[in-house]
């Protein structure tokens, strides 16, 4: 086939992601692809075949990829390559009295990986439009799933099949980024600063503290950008527009009044009991406890073990939260401070390739870097990258069609 013609099948190719970020907004991946609990994932299947589908037009796309991207790929495999030698060679841990078995360890370090990949190899074929039109796909399935996640959690905060309430601001954070780079570059302006907002408002009614703060850290970022610009005078009316209308709102709507509270006993525990682990020996320190050991998370998505009552699950340490919460502690105390330092230098590279575009970039690449970084701060309370694969897959997909290369408008 010639060149012509895979230019045609890419151009077709892009427009997958509507229907596939349709289906995991409406769908739980986290379960086989009979729609019962399994060891491997319709994740993990469905990334491995989109993986494969992009492939042809991988290695052109990662010639043009920003080099401190392909630095944060590399660094990445790095630190998932350390993660599954230890879940390899280490020994299964015990948790609610229950062994687990290897494949709880090995299986979800792998879909992490195949997250990434797919993320990467389908990015290749994705241009502005197509992040553009999937936006409204995300603003319109949040919307469509409320009234769901309201019967089903018994709360009005917005969930979905790509991430519940803890983890979905960062889809919608990301989300508001191509909005408003789109806006700011002139395209579609009217359209894309109504998904803007719309998006801005959803992360509040989230109701999640650690989303409100990186809003609030974009919002930061966003606002030394347009001071820089000569936009002052914009930069203090939304200011002070935004900050009425979420008192406003935090006042007034029930659900949002818990974004006040401060005090999570419960992950105060976590992470107490997780470093007491980590500082128990020299090998925990540098080499950390192994992956899975400590928060063998994936047996309980696969219902190996039962549900724990109070979010809580016994383990040889000790009471610990299901999941590790974090995605810094996670690393530290599992992959010790050599997966820490890699973890820093991935991070760094995120770091560096905004300042870059700081500098000069386009106004798609350069928003969207913000809001990456700007989600950093999630990763302080929840789990990014080595698990909750749906918001994780268009975390990977938003840094590499948006940020890593210069042909992101095309």
């Amino acid at each position: 086939m010639g060149t012509a013609g895979l230019d045609r099948i890419r151009g077709s190719l892009g427009w997958l992601l509507l229907p596939i970020v349709a289906v995991m907004e409406f769908f739980d991946l986290r379960r086989g692809l009979d729609g019962q609990p399994a060891l491997v994932s319709a994740y993990l299947v469905g990334f491995c075949l989109l993986t494969l589908l992009c492939l042809p037009w991988l290695p052109g796309h990662l010639r043009r990829m920003r080099a401190e991207v392909r630095w944060m790929v590399v660094a990445f495999l790095v630190m998932m390559g350390w993660a599954l030698a230890t879940a390899l060679v280490l020994e299964p841990p015990v948790a609610q009295r229950i062994q687990v078995s290897r494949g709880v360890l090995v299986v979800p370090v792998l879909t992490a990986v195949l997250t990434m990949l797919a993320a990467l190899s389908f990015s290749a074929v994705i241009r502005r439009v197509h992040l553009w039109s999937t936006g409204w796909v995300v603003l319109v399935c949040s919307v469509a799933n409320w009234p769901r996640a309201v019967r089903v959690h018994n709360s009005s905060r917005i969930s979905t099949g790509m991430g519940g309430a803890a983890i979905y601001h960062v889809v919608l954070l990301t989300t508001l980024a191509i909005f408003l780079g789109c806006a700011v570059a002139g395209y579609r302006r009217v359209a894309s600063t109504c998904g803007a907002a719309v998006a801005a408002l959803l992360i509040v009614a989230v109701g999640s503290r650690a989303g409100l703060g990186c809003l609030v850290l974009f919002a930061a970022l966003l606002a030394v950008w347009a001071l820089q610009q000569g936009l002052g005078k914009w930069v203090g009316r939304v200011a002070v527009v935004a900050a009425a209308v979420l008192g406003l709102l935090v006042a007034f709507v029930p659900w949002l009044q818990r974004l006040m509270l401060l005090s999570e006993p419960r992950r105060q525990q976590n992470l107490t009991l997780a470093l007491e682990v980590w500082r128990e020996s020299a090998h925990n320190v540098v080499l950390g406890v192994g992956s899975g050991q400590l928060w063998p998370w994936y047996a309980l998505d696969i219902k190996m073990i039962p549900a724990p009552g109070g979010l809580m699950i016994k383990t040889q340490w000790g009471l610990v939260l299901n999941s590790p919460h974090s995605t810094y502690l996670a690393v530290l105390v599992e992959l010790g401070l050599v997966g820490f330092a890699v973890l820093l230098a991935f991070l760094a590279m995120l770091v560096v390739t905004m300042l870059r575009l700081w500098k000069g970039g386009s106004a798609l690449a350069l928003m969207t870097a913000m809001a990456l970084v700007a989600s950093l701060g999630a990763f302080l309370f929840d789990t990014y990258l080595l698990k909750n694969f749906g918001v994780s897959f268009w975390w990977w997909l938003v840094l590499f069609a948006a940020v890593a290369s210069p042909a992101e408008s095309a």
